[in-house]
C-alpha cells in the first residue's frame, strides 16, 4: 500500500509540473496533493520544520476542517502554528482582508513560536 501511495505521489507531482507550464492542467494543486500524499505516506514524520498553516473562515476550495485533520498529524513539526483569517476565503489574496494574510501570521507565531497549537487570529 505504501508503494502505491509512493508511486501515486511521484504521478501527481510530475503532472503537476507539466500543469505549471500546460494551462490545461491544475499545476500546482496537483504537486500540493502530491506532496501531501508523499507525507501521508510516510505518516508525515519527514515533515520537521516549523510549519505554519493559514486557512480561511469562509474557504469552500480547501475547508478549514480539511486543515483542522491535517494540523495534529503534523507530530514532527517544531514549532507549528495553523491560524484562521476571519472573513477570508480560497482567494485570500484578492480580498479586502490582505493585509492580515502577511500581518497576523507573523503576529500570532511571534511571541509563542514553540508552541504547538492552534489559534484564531482576529
Amino acid at each position: 500500500m505504501d508503494l502505491l501511495l509512493w508511486i501515486l505521489a511521484v504521478a501527481l507531482v510530475v503532472i503537476g509540473l507539466v500543469g505549471v507550464v500546460v494551462p490545461a492542467l491544475p499545476g500546482t494543486v496537483l504537486v500540493f496533493g502530491g506532496l501531501v500524499l508523499a507525507a501521508m505516506a510516510d505518516d508525515f514524520t519527514r515533515v520537521g520544520i516549523a510549519t505554519l498553516v493559514v486557512i480561511g473562515e469562509w474557504d469552500n476550495d480547501t475547508p478549514p476542517t480539511m486543515a483542522q485533520a491535517l494540523f495534529p498529524l503534523l507530530v514532527n513539526s517544531p514549532g507549528r502554528r495553523m491560524v484562521m483569517l476571519p472573513e477570508a476565503t480560497h482567494s485570500m489574496m484578492l480580498e479586502k482582508n490582505r493585509r492580515m494574510l502577511f500581518r497576523n501570521p507573523i503576529n500570532c507565531t511571534a511571541n509563542t513560536w514553540g508552541s504547538t497549537t492552534s489559534v484564531n487570529c482576529y
